[in-house]
């Protein structure tokens, strides 16, 4: 919060349209984080949608499943409790800074998964997606902002902003 303080002083001495034009950019923010997120949901839900190919077993409910080889991402088709735990929120309000939004999955199943246990090796499927996200933040971040500055300039067109060196 006290970053904020500073913030919002220096933008204070600014011309109102650009201080309009700053805000929104700080708002993109919860935006784009609400984008990563979804991104990372989509992602796991992407990388255990797969039938395994690797040794036939029973599961916990009595159904027929193959399991993943080793160091690939688990099999989970979708409805399967290790699908349906794949969550992804915002955790900070609209136009906090900075912007936080995160993805997982909940249940001690995937953290064995994702790290192995002493009878199984690991299937990780969390640090990829975090990876792929990761690759595709700039991106995101980048094209939110600058969309949000220029709506805003162009909210504002009917004025003449004058720049002085």
């Amino acid at each position: 919060m006290s970053n904020n303080i500073g913030i919002e002083r220096a933008i204070k001495e600014l011309d109102k349209r650009v201080q309009a034009a700053i805000w929104a950019g700080v708002k993109s923010m919860t935006i784009s984080a609400g984008e990563l997120a979804e991104m990372g949901d989509a992602e796991l839900h992407r990388s255990i949608d797969h039938i395994g190919t690797y040794k036939p077993y029973i599961d916990t409910y009595g159904n027929p499943r193959v399991s993943s080889h080793p160091g690939e991402p688990p099999s989970s088709r979708p409805g399967n409790p290790l699908d349906q735990n794949i969550y992804h929120r915002h955790v900070s309000s609209r136009g906090s800074n900075p912007a936080v939004a995160e993805f997982g999955v909940n249940g001690e199943i995937a953290h064995e998964l994702e790290f192995g246990t002493p009878k199984m090796q690991p299937r990780p499927f969390v640090r990829p997606a975090k990876k792929y996200v990761a690759s595709k933040a700039r991106g995101v971040v980048a094209f939110n902002f600058i969309s949000a500055i220029r709506k805003s300039f162009i909210k504002s067109s009917s004025r003449v902003i004058v720049v002085r060196l």
